[in-house]
């Protein structure tokens, strides 16, 4: 039972990740989706390593056209490489550019400085124990996800 003054981590971690995202996009012109899943796709792509163009739909949730479709936003833009994938001509493998690890530092940074700013009147201690929660819960979510528990949620009752 969640009382009335402690705080829902559910609704607390939303609300953080919604009001996060706006303040990082506060300054942007227009509502290009398409540029920022792009840069999703890229940042993916780059904590993983080359992957097959193929592949990707079975990690990301979106499918193969749209995902093609970015790739090939990224590839015009010099921030994505396509090559053939020596074990299978057909298939196409992916790779982030130097140019695209170099914007996605830049974009980290431009991140990094408005979480800074945002807590700045925060101790170094209240820092560092706050990231060492929040990765930890990170990687217990992660752990959680790959465990196949996450998919055998019952269904809701309407």
């Amino acid at each position: 039972m969640v009382q009335a003054n402690k705080p829902d981590l559910n609704e607390v971690l939303l609300n953080s990740l919604r009001i996060f995202h706006q303040a990082v996009h506060a300054n942007e012109h227009g509502d290009d989706h398409a540029e920022k899943g792009s840069l999703k796709l890229l940042s993916y792509i780059s904590a993983c390593g080359v992957q097959r163009l193929s592949d990707l739909p079975k990690e990301i949730p979106l499918d193969l056209s749209t995902i093609s479709r970015h790739c090939a936003a990224l590839t015009r833009d010099g921030l994505l490489a396509r090559t053939d994938d020596p074990s299978d001509r057909r298939a196409v493998l992916i790779n982030v550019t130097e140019a695209g690890h170099k914007q996605l530092a830049r974009l980290r940074a431009e991140k990094s400085a408005l979480l800074k700013e945002a807590t700045s009147h925060w101790s170094d201690g209240d820092i560092e124990n706050f990231t060492r929660l929040l990765d930890r819960m990170s990687k217990d979510l992660e752990k959680f996800a790959k465990s196949g528990r996450s998919s055998q949620r019952p269904e809701p009752k309407l």
